[in-house]
């Protein structure tokens, strides 16, 4: 995401990955939702958002998580028009600030164990 400077405000980047279910606390009938037939599945397909990040050297830099999403859902929803998908996921430190920004963009907690170092989140895409 560009300025009228051609200065980068944000970045992201996007992939396909496949998921295990196995360590989520989610209920079957997400697990559903998430995989469209199965609500026993171990296994989904979903876009991930594998970095996303303002500059904060370009001031006076507007750009909001909310923008950045608009623009990932967007690029996601030409995909989804090729390739189907039903799931977004992201993985965030455990920051509960961060985990809390990120569920106030639509986005819940899929895994969070404590032996792994990432909380991976969620969301579903119409």
């Amino acid at each position: 995401m560009l300025n009228d400077n051609g200065d980068i405000l944000a970045y992201f980047s996007l992939t396909f990955k496949e998921v295990s279910l196995v360590h989520s606390d989610i209920s079957k009938g997400q697990v559903k939702h998430l995989d469209g037939i199965n609500k026993n599945a171990e296994k989904i397909k979903a876009y991930l958002i594998g970095q996303i990040g303002k500059n904060f050297s370009v001031e006076p830099n507007k750009i909001t998580l909310e923008l950045i999403l608009d623009e990932v859902y967007a690029i996601i929803n030409e995909a989804k028009a090729l390739i189907g998908g039903r799931a977004v996921i992201l993985e965030c430190d455990k920051n509960p600030k961060l985990i809390e920004l990120y569920k106030e963009n639509g986005f819940d907690e899929l895994i969070h164990t404590p032996s792994e170092s990432l909380v991976t989140m969620y969301t579903y895409i119409a």
